[in-house]
């Protein structure tokens, strides 16, 4: 074989394996980029534009019931006993311009009673009967995760937050985002 040609194959070679790195090096690159709480927001939760089903809970006075969604915009927290980025969140959206004039529901498996009164004047709490099922179902599966629901039942934002600067970036991730009237609107 001439020297030429066994340097022409070498060269290719070398060429494809730095082609190949450099691609894997973009994709890991931009990976990096996306942090995991955005990540568990595009890849775990319901898709945004079903339909929020119920939770099987115990209310505060202990009585199970159904929690349905329908007739107002709804922020649900999934939440877990000890769980300081979940008492983080509560006391955020409590006050945060886009949840504030939501319906605030959590639900934990229990630690409720524990929390401080400030915080638990601004939620609705509930224990759930089943949380591995509900959690399974509502595919929520780190706390706290949290879902926001239009009047029609509708999931029409989700994440993993624990702080206002949370809240902010992740409503600002969805297309069709309305700050301006502090709900977000339904994506398509």
């Amino acid at each position: 074989m001439a020297p030429w040609l066994a340097n022409a194959v070498a060269l290719t070679v070398l060429a494809a394996g730095t082609a190949a790195f450099g691609l894997a090096l973009l994709w890991r690159v931009g990976s990096w980029h996306l942090s995991p709480a955005a990540s568990l927001t595009f890849d775990e939760g319901l898709r945004i534009g079903s339909h929020a089903p119920e939770i099987a809970c115990h209310a505060s006075d202990g009585a199970e019931m159904h929690l349905s969604f329908l007739g107002e915009v709804c922020f649900v927290v999934f939440g877990a006993n000890g769980c300081k980025p979940c008492v983080a969140l509560l006391a955020a959206a409590a006050r945060h311009p886009a949840t504030r004039s939501m319906r605030r529901v959590y639900l934990a498996d229990s630690g409720i009673d524990d929390l401080s009164p400030e915080i638990l004047a601004g939620w609705q709490t509930f224990r759930f009967i089943d949380e591995d099922s509900t959690r399974e179902t509502w595919r929520a599966p780190v706390s706290p995760y949290f879902y926001v629901i239009n009047e029609d039942g509708q999931i029409v934002e989700k994440g993993v937050a624990s702080s206002a600067e949370h809240l902010d970036r992740l409503f600002r991730l969805r297309p069709g985002y309305r700050p301006e009237a502090r709900v977000p609107a339904a994506a398509a």
